[in-house]
């Protein structure tokens, strides 16, 4: 009898030898089954992080390479501004220079015509005003600007008694007689 139970609990271990050989086996084999699983997963994350790094990298290298771009235009557009305002002093300044020498030439015609009553060219007596306040011809005028008659956004230039037509700057100025100039409110027009 001792050895009947004796070779029953030898079987019943050995049985749950077994049983805990197989549940160690199915185990070992889930184990590495999620192993398997992981490492594939981890290498597919790791492919996708390589294909997000090649963009960054991508996307880095444009950004630099169209900050240098806009570096070299700007730097481009600012040597063109440069030049460009040097030119614009120089024409000014020529401008200016040239406005001197007429206004001297203006005002040595006006002096001379206002002084000795004969024009350049009038061979004779000229007058450097009217009585009617406007000019409609220049056969007794000396040179000089003076009143229109026909408009008050310009005036009208005596030279050798010939009558020239002339416009002020732009259509908001007048003439005023007094000051020899367009104005934007004249005292004589």
């Amino acid at each position: 009898m001792f050895s009947d139970s004796f070779n029953e609990t030898i079987v019943s271990v050995q049985n749950d030898s077994h049983t805990l050989w197989d549940e160690t086996s199915n185990l070992r084999n889930q184990t590495e089954t999620s192993i398997r699983e992981l490492r594939t997963k981890s290498l597919e994350l790791s492919e996708e992080l390589k294909v997000y790094n090649d963009a960054f990298d991508a996307a880095l290298i444009s950004v630099k390479n169209d900050s240098q771009t806009l570096s070299y235009e700007i730097s481009s557009l600012r040597n063109e501004t440069d030049t460009s305002m040097q030119e614009l002093k120089t024409v000014l300044s020529e401008l200016f220079e040239e406005f001197k020498r007429n206004m001297t030439a203006y005002g040595t015609n006006q002096t001379d015509n206002q002084g000795g009553g004969s024009g350049s060219g009038s061979g004779g007596h000229c007058y450097n005003s009217t009585t009617k306040g406007c000019v409609d011809q220049c056969d007794s005028m000396c040179d000089g600007d003076y009143q229109s008659c026909e408009t008050c956004n310009g005036y009208v230039t005596c030279a050798n008694r010939k009558l020239h037509p002339r416009d002020c700057p732009n259509r908001f100025l007048v003439w005023d007689d007094q000051t020899k100039t367009c104005e934007s409110v004249s005292s004589t027009c």
